[in-house]
């Protein structure tokens, strides 16, 4: 995998009961795809922190006149423990 270097907007949204939530991270011009030729496709977000990895594989890319323009991953936070996290 790669690091990327843009700042996502992140739009938050939790269940009624506050057991699950989801976590909508938008990436608009990525860096990503300026190295995707050499490292292939994108297979999902991985989150890295010192408390382990959070990852999804819920990932699409957006193209404006065939040129990709934006990344879109959907978190799915299935309990209280991950939404603290």
């Amino acid at each position: 995998g790669t690091d990327e270097q843009s700042v996502p907007d992140v739009k938050l949204s939790k269940s009624r009961d506050g057991t699950s939530g989801l976590a909508i991270f938008s990436f608009d011009q990525p860096s990503v795809f300026d190295s995707s030729r050499e490292l292939g496709d994108i297979t999902g977000l991985y989150m890295i922190d010192e408390e382990g990895v959070l990852q999804s594989v819920d990932v699409s890319a957006k193209f404006v006149n065939g040129k990709p323009s934006r990344i879109e991953a959907k978190y799915i936070m299935r309990n209280p423990q991950e939404w603290d996290r």
